[in-house]
């Protein structure tokens, strides 16, 4: 093979010579750290990112924090411990109750159970057992009183009964005024008054006007003293049948104070009257 170049074909050149030295194969430079979040440059000894927080493997292990569970499960556990306890001297109190409650019941009941096994005389009737143990002794001393059966009387000698020589019988039947309760017939009595069941009406015939109406009944004597007591007041009061007008109800008997031709001149009547009659009011009676 020829060391002569063709013609055409440029020589070989050789590379030119690194101006400094060249790392050997393998050797990598060092990368400088970064933040793992956002990528921001970081210093060796930086244990947290200064634009996003974010802890970098300086930053030392957090300890993990204990929640205020862990307290509130104590305190309730402590709760529990000492209901517990509690509820433990109840029970245990009320046990030696219970044993004072049954020692106390058989002493009590001790001398009845050696009481009843002393008696050995049993009683009859209703009567409760003799607890002494020693039978009751009857008293045969006393004299039970005798029933004389005999029909025997004592006849009494020598009493001769005193005779009455003043008395006369009467010859004529005795009435004792006291118990004579037959009524005098000559005693005459005030004849029944008449119930009085109409009356005649005050109102002037054919006339129409206002009037100041007092009361309304039914009963002819009550409407009677009704206007009576009225007048004795110094009213000018009367009594109208209801009947006879119309724009009244029919039936009744009315009893008014006077006769007024305006209405404002029987309001004031009406004021007026209700001091006695409270019920009055103003009415327009056509004739």
């Amino acid at each position: 093979m020829s060391d002569e170049t063709p013609p055409g074909v440029p020589p070989d050149i050789p590379p030119p010579e690194p101006d400094g030295v060249v790392d050997a194969p393998g050797d990598t430079p060092p990368v400088a750290p970064a933040c793992s979040e956002c990528h921001s440059p970081l210093d060796p000894d930086q244990p947290y990112c200064l634009v996003c927080g974010a802890p970098t493997p300086r930053a030392l292990p957090l300890r993990p924090r204990r929640g205020s569970a862990g307290l509130w499960i104590a305190l309730a556990l402590a709760a529990l411990a000492i209901a517990a306890g509690a509820l433990a001297w109840v029970l245990y109190h009320r046990d030696d109750d219970a044993r004072a409650g049954t020692t106390g019941s058989t002493i009590a009941t001790f001398p009845q159970t050696q009481t009843a096994t002393v008696v050995t005389t049993p009683t009859t009737g209703g009567l409760p057992p003799d607890t002494t143990g020693i039978p009751p002794t009857i008293d045969t001393t006393a004299q039970v009183p005798t029933t004389d059966t005999t029909g025997t009387f004592t006849t009494v000698t020598g009493y001769t009964a005193p005779t009455d020589t003043g008395f006369t019988t009467p010859t004529a039947p005795y009435t004792d005024p006291y118990t004579d309760v037959t009524t005098d017939t000559t005693t005459e009595l005030p004849p029944a008054q008449p119930v009085e069941t109409d009356v005649a009406s005050d109102w002037p015939a054919g006339t129409s006007a206002w009037t100041a109406i007092i009361a309304s009944t039914t009963d002819a004597v009550s409407a009677t003293n009704t206007r009576d007591g009225a007048q004795g007041r110094g009213y000018t009061a009367g009594i109208l049948k209801s009947s006879e007008h119309t724009g009244l109800r029919g039936g009744y008997f009315v009893v008014y104070v006077g006769q007024y031709q305006s209405r404002a001149a029987v309001i004031r009547r009406v004021a007026q009257l209700k001091t006695y009659y409270p019920q009055a009011y103003p009415r327009y009676i056509n004739g």
